[in-house]
C-alpha cells in the first residue's frame, strides 16, 4: 500500500443569487520517509492517535479521519523535528546521569579512602550496644553514614517516647471513684 497524503484544493462556483460555495477536492500525493524505521515509528505513532480519538469520540469515517492533519506534510516534518530534538534530549539527559553517577562513585570511592582519624568524632547520639552491624565492612562511607543517621533518628524518637512515657503522673485511686457529672 502506497501512502498518501491530502492536499485541499478550493474551487469556488458562482450562482447568480446565491453567496459563493466552496467545495473541496482531494489529490493524493506518496508521503518519503528518510528511513523504513522512521516510517514504521510514524505510521505505529498515528495509528495509536486515532485510536485514541476513536475511543474518545467513538468513531470517525475515512473523510473526517483524513481531515485530522495526520497525513499532510507540514505535520510530518514537524513530526521528524520533535523526534530528533527528543532524541538529542534523551542522549544529553543520559549523558549527565552518567556524569552524575560517576561523581558520586568518585567521591564515593574518596571518602572510603580516608583515614577515619582525621575526622573528629563527636559525643554517640546512639546507645554503644546499637551499631551498624547489618551492613558489611565493604559498604560505602555514604550508606554507613546514611544508616548511622537513621538509627540516630529512631534512637532520639525512643528517648523521646520513653521520656514522655516516664513524666506521666499516675492515677490516684486511693478513694472510691465517683462519677463526675459534665455540664
Amino acid at each position: 500500500m502506497i501512502p498518501t497524503m491530502i492536499l485541499a484544493t478550493a474551487s469556488v462556483t458562482m450562482q447568480p443569487t446565491a453567496k459563493p460555495q466552496t467545495t473541496r477536492k482531494t489529490c493524493r500525493r506518496p508521503l518519503q520517509f528518510a528511513s523504513p524505521e522512521k516510517e514504521q515509528q510514524y505510521r505505529a505513532e498515528m495509528d495509536h492517535v486515532q485510536q485514541y480519538i476513536c475511543a474518545q469520540v467513538g468513531g470517525l469515517d475515512e473523510h473526517a479521519s483524513q481531515l485530522l492533519g495526520v497525513h499532510d506534510s507540514r505535520s510530518r516534518s514537524y513530526y521528524e523535528e520533535i523526534q530528533v530534538f527528543l532524541e538529542r534530549k534523551h542522549q544529553l539527559e543520559q549523558t549527565q546521569t552518567q556524569s552524575q553517577s560517576m561523581l558520586i562513585r568518585g567521591l564515593d570511592e574518596y571518602l572510603n579512602e580516608l583515614d577515619p582519624s582525621l575526622f573528629v568524632e563527636s559525643a554517640p547520639t546512639t546507645p554503644s550496644r546499637v551499631t551498624v552491624a547489618n551492613l558489611p565492612a565493604s559498604s560505602s562511607y555514604i550508606r554507613r553514614k546514611q544508616e548511622e543517621a537513621r538509627l540516630s533518628r529512631l534512637w532520639h524518637k525512643y528517648q523521646g517516647v520513653e521520656a514522655e512515657r516516664c513524666t506521666m503522673t499516675p492515677l490516684s485511686c486511693e478513694g472510691p471513684l465517683k462519677r463526675q457529672r459534665v455540664m
